[in-house]
């Protein structure tokens, strides 16, 4: 999937290893569902519902969760107590120094936050 996606221009807008992480996210939910169709079908008791596949979020207005892996976070920032997410000026003030600190999430929404 990812060697797939090298090319696509959501894929190239952010850092490489935050676009890693998404499309690990995105294999975790299909593996779930693909999952949640086997136990529905030995016994569907267990279910509300037939599962359904996971829905992309809406382009312009959908939320979009990025994870920055200790990686993708600046080790120089971090010993000062900030977390510098790479390719952006998002800077965040922490206590959390390394080894305690394994990455960060960012769970955003076009009409919440400004851009």
């Amino acid at each position: 999937m990812n060697r797939l996606m090298k090319s696509h221009q959501a894929y190239k807008e952010l850092p490489a290893k935050v676009s890693q992480q998404t499309l690990m996210i995105l294999d975790k939910n299909c593996k779930s569902f693909f999952e949640a169709v086997k136990a529905y079908k030995i016994e569907p008791t267990r279910f509300t519902g037939r599962p359904k596949l996971p829905k992309y979020k809406d382009k312009v207005k959908g939320r979009n969760i990025l994870v920055y892996t200790i990686q993708a976070i600046s080790s120089k920032q971090l010993k000062k107590g900030i977390i510098q997410l790479s390719g952006t000026n998002i800077s965040i003030k922490t206590l959390l120094t390394l080894p305690g600190l394994e990455g960060a999430g960012i769970l955003g929404s076009i009409s919440r936050f400004a851009r």
